[in-house]
Order: C-alpha cells, then sequence, then structure tokens
C-alpha cells in the first residue's frame, strides 16, 4: 500500500535513518493516490445528470 516491499522490511527498519524516510514517503504517496481517486469520484458524481422528480407537479 505504502510502497514499501514487505520482503525487505526487517532490513530496512534496522537502519532507521533509511526506515523514517522511506515509511514517511511512502505515505506521502499513499495519501496523494487516495486524494487523487477520492476527487475522481467526486468529479464523476458532479458530472452526472441529476435524476428527474418523480414528484407530481400539481397545476397552479
Amino acid at each position: 500500500v505504502c510502497g514499501i516491499s514487505t520482503r525487505g522490511w526487517e532490513s530496512l527498519a534496522s537502519d532507521r535513518s533509511t526506515w523514517c524516510p522511506a515509511v514517511q514517503k511512502g505515505v506521502r504517496l499513499f495519501e496523494e493516490k487516495r486524494l487523487k481517486s477520492l476527487d475522481q469520484k467526486r468529479q464523476a458524481r458532479k458530472g452526472r445528470i441529476p435524476n428527474p422528480t418523480s414528484a407530481v407537479m400539481c397545476p397552479t
């Protein structure tokens, strides 16, 4: 999810000076993807044609 290979976690975690920036970068990339996805969903929702009202209109 965060772009960090699970195969190298232990060796990466043993070197804290490498681990912390890797985690921060992974989280930042994940958040960017998440926000982009939310924005795309929002744009798709806004772009839809609204459903016609099913309410019966009474003549005035």
